[in-house]
């Protein structure tokens, strides 16, 4: 039989639930819960991007424009271009980080990067000066939030200073599901 992942409700109502009967658990319902409680992951990089993130107004954040490749996922999460969808049939909480290098399209620029949700800025942003737009920098965020069956996360940038707009060299995006 092909293991299956389960809810959890139906797990503790239908298969391990109070009052069963003796030997009533087989080795596919084991088989089955392993399956469920699968750690979930995903992520996905890019490397010498030269694409800008279009900015339309100073402080909006705006989804990390440019081509990315797939680092890693599992069997319960896919990976799109900056695009990270969760499939698996259980809400889950995830651990959300990405580390990117950033230039600036203009001078004395304040960028931002920040986590989205379902195309949603969420958590809290994190932000670094420009002062030439040759200057290349470094900003890391994190954010946690349950995921339902096809909720994704994307990278977010923003100019706090003006409209220009920004280049996200190279980065990384990633998300780790906790078993709870």
């Amino acid at each position: 039989m092909v293991d299956t992942a389960r809810t959890i409700d139906y797990l503790l109502d239908s298969v391990f639930q109070d009052g069963q009967v003796d030997n009533s658990i087989n080795a596919q319902d084991l088989r089955d819960l392993i399956v469920s409680l699968r750690s979930s992951f995903g992520g996905c990089g890019m490397t010498e991007n030269a694409v800008e993130t279009v900015i339309a107004s100073a402080g909006t954040p705006a989804v990390v424009l440019g081509t990315t490749t797939e680092t890693s996922s599992s069997d319960d999460v896919t990976v799109g271009n900056n695009r990270i969808t969760y499939t698996g049939i259980n809400p889950k909480r995830f651990v959300i980080t990405s580390h990117v290098s950033v230039l600036g399209a203009s001078n004395n620029i304040l960028i931002g990067i920040q986590i989205a949700h379902n195309g949603t800025p969420i958590g809290y942003p994190t932000k670094r000066k420009i002062a030439t737009g040759a200057d290349e920098g470094a900003i890391s965020v994190v954010a946690d939030i349950t995921l339902n069956q096809n909720d994704y996360v994307e990278l977010f940038a923003f100019n706090k200073t003006s409209a220009a707009n920004i280049i996200v060299e190279d980065g990384i995006l990633f998300m780790a599901g906790l078993v709870l």
